[in-house]
């Protein structure tokens, strides 16, 4: 066991994760593995091992960033369509055949968007077995039914300061 490792204290692992920090900042600093085993007083062969083990959570690190830059990307884009949706739906007069279209599409995105974000954990699931076929069902409502179900949603949204949950009940069980 080196110096370095005796001398910091705390549990093995924490003592390993500091020195693997110490080797980023060496890396950093454009020092060689050797370089690097001098300054903190390891062997040549741990440094490679922590180098290797610093590799990887940064490959993982990428991979994942990856994965939440299209996830973010998606949910940028269906907030793009909700909004331009309100946007076209607000612009209608009632009774405009396109202005309930409009609604559907609006009220499909944040469907879509809240059920994204739940896979992934951003907000919690509303319920452990959602129910699917609401979003489909609001697809199939006649204007009428649907200019009812806007309203009972606003009221619902007014009565409560917890939006995400509450639009995720609304639309996607149909409650």
């Amino acid at each position: 066991m080196s110096s370095d490792i005796v001398a910091t204290g705390g549990s093995k692992q924490d003592r390993i994760e500091i020195r693997r920090e110490k080797v980023k900042k060496c890396l950093r600093l454009g020092m060689t593995y050797t370089q690097i085993a001098q300054t903190l007083r390891v062997h040549k062969n741990t440094v490679v091992t922590d180098v290797k083990h610093v590799r990887g959570e940064n490959r993982e690190r990428a991979v994942n960033a990856e994965a939440y830059d299209e996830i973010g990307d998606h949910v940028a884009s269906l907030e793009e369509a909700e909004r331009l949706a309100m946007i076209d739906y607000h612009a209608c007069r009632p009774g405009d055949a396109k202005r309930n279209s409009f609604l559907r599409t609006a009220m499909q995105a944040r469907g879509e968007k809240i059920q994204l974000q739940q896979s992934v954990g951003v907000i919690p699931k509303v319920a452990d077995n959602l129910n699917i076929t609401g979003a489909m069902e609001i697809m199939k409502m006649p204007d009428d039914a649907l200019e009812r179900r806007l309203e009972e949603i606003k009221q619902a949204f007014r009565q409560s300061d917890d939006f995400e949950e509450r639009m995720a009940k609304t639309i996607v069980e149909g409650n």
